[in-house]
């Protein structure tokens, strides 16, 4: 119900009072619930590679789990710039195209009323 809320009150099946009551009675269950939430989880046999997450893996080695990710986040990255100056080298586009889709030589985007 807590995920719809809006559809509820937009409809008139709730006032503002009982929606607030929900939202209450929700963040009371989660903190009644959060004590064994590890164990609960760890109850469904779920593996780390389904879970995904750098803080809920088997092997509690969070640092370097989140070292990681950075590492390959910042690698994807230089892939992306490397292929974009290639492609501007290829079709031999100016600066003044770049700079003027990126915010002009400056690089103030906003100065240009581009993406205010």
């Amino acid at each position: 119900i807590e995920d719809d809320l809006g559809d509820f009150l937009e409809d008139g099946y709730l006032t503002r009072a009982q929606s607030a009551a929900i939202h209450a009675e929700v963040m009371a269950l989660l903190s009644e619930l959060r004590p064994d939430a590890v164990a609960l989880v760890d109850a469904f046999g779920l593996d780390d590679y389904f879970l995904n997450s750098a803080l809920g893996a088997a092997d509690g080695d969070v640092y370097a789990r989140c070292y990681d990710w950075v590492s390959a986040i910042i690698i994807i990255i230089i892939i992306i710039v490397t292929i974009i100056s290639y492609i501007v080298n290829c079709f031999g586009l100016d600066d003044y195209f770049l700079n003027s889709a990126l915010g002009g030589a400056d690089g103030d985007v906003y100065a240009r009323g581009s993406y205010s």
